[in-house]
């Protein structure tokens, strides 16, 4: 079997520029480090990222794409403009103004021929667009009609006059960000977008879209794949396809029916629920498990050094979200005692006694060999302490 073997990238000198500011064919400036002695590439983050260039005192902002075109674009073909001084301008063959490589740039034309460029241009994206929603290049949002993600990983609206209009992300805490309005005022993530249409279902609700060449731009779906992400609270906007055979009532039924044998599995092995965060659940040998309402899954909390880290914070008995007062997290002795009093060192004092003993708000356990992660319940014992004011108490 042949393996494809990948394109090489040639690398020239922006004119005026030499030994500062270097251009690839694959549409990317790099710049020249002289201590490094190596060309850094220098990320595109936006539409109209500028570059600054240091001309003798000052600084020169100059357009990322025309940079680009300079170096590999004819500069003499450029149409002429009623000012000397000004540049000539960029414009982009697919309307994609973060595809920056040179085959998809041109000199922009001035006067009438910009004006017939620009019918063409607005024609040739309407074809487009006929064409690729019977061959499967666009792919409609079901949430969003109005929008359309191409299979390079781009978003397009749909206008008034039928075309097709790129939608402009924004970059947010290194991450690109879009805002399908009118159905979503807020704002999504584009790589988010993107997996859920063109990746298989996302098999918990914990995993998220991840790049794998770590490049926060390019969100092509063959550069995607699902990562779970473990303490992250669940995406709520996950996207759907129009021809997307699971729909979300099939979604609720499986999660559902996991939580369900989740559940029974549990109670198999004797463990109880915590009154205080009904996702936690203690087996009668001291292993904790954190229950996710939203997929059903189960998952095992190891202790460190006593404590415990719940993922998405504490959950008391109405289900609403609270935080830990302590950047340590829980004891996860507590939580076992609560759970299991009768058959702690502590109910051993007394075996006589019909009633176990109950932590107070004031007293916190501690382990008789003195190792604190050996939560099983004949290894713990009470003592008072005034820091503890958490009652964990079991069904």
């Amino acid at each position: 079997m042949n393996d494809q073997q990948p394109t090489k990238i040639r690398r020239v000198w922006v004119p005026g520029f030499e030994k500062r500011i270097a251009a690839g064919t694959d549409g990317v400036l790099y710049r020249w480090r002289k201590v490094k002695k190596a060309l850094t590439p220098l990320v595109l983050t936006g539409q109209n990222q500028m570059v600054f260039v240091r001309r003798g005192s000052t600084q020169v902002a100059y357009p990322y794409a025309y940079l680009i075109a300079l170096a590999f674009l004819d500069v003499a073909k450029a149409p002429q403009t009623g000012d000397p001084r000004a540049r000539p301008r960029v414009e982009f063959k697919d309307g994609n103004r973060m595809n920056t490589r040179p085959d998809n740039l041109r000199w922009m034309q001035t006067g009438e021929q910009l004006k017939l460029d620009r019918l063409q241009a607005r024609a040739a994206i309407i074809d487009k667009m006929n064409y690729t929603k019977t061959e499967g290049s666009f792919k409609q949002i079901n949430q969003a009609p109005n929008y359309f993600v191409k299979d390079d990983g781009t978003l397009w609206r749909v206008k008034r006059d039928g075309g097709l209009k790129i939608v402009k992300p924004c970059w947010q805490r290194g991450q690109l960000f879009v805002r399908l309005y009118p159905q979503w005022r807020h704002y999504i993530m584009m790589k988010e977008i993107v997996a859920d249409l063109y990746l298989k279902p996302r098999p918990t609700p914990k995993h998220r879209a991840y790049p794998l060449d770590g490049h926060p731009t390019n969100v092509r779906p063959e550069n995607l794949a699902w990562r779970i992400i473990f303490q992250a609270p669940p995406y709520a906007n996950t996207v759907t396809a129009t021809n997307s055979d699971r729909t979300d009532a099939c979604r609720v039924s499986e999660v559902l029916e996991r939580f369900n044998r989740t559940r029974s599995a549990m109670e198999d092995r004797g463990a109880r629920r915590l009154k205080t965060d009904m996702r936690l659940w203690v087996t009668p040998d001291g292993l904790i498990y954190w229950i996710d309402h939203n997929t059903g899954a189960r998952s095992l909390l190891r202790s460190a050094g006593g404590h415990l880290h719940i993922p998405g914070g504490f959950m008391d008995a109405h289900g609403r979200t609270v935080f830990s007062r302590s950047s340590k997290g829980i004891t996860a002795g507590n939580v076992v005692f609560d759970a299991f009093p009768e058959l702690t060192a502590e109910a051993a004092k007394y075996p006589n006694d019909p009633n176990p003993p109950m932590r107070t708000a004031y007293q916190s356990t501690y382990p008789l060999d003195g190792d604190p992660d050996n939560t099983r319940p004949s290894n713990l014992i009470l003592m008072e302490t005034p820091s503890i004011r958490r009652l964990f108490q079991f069904l």
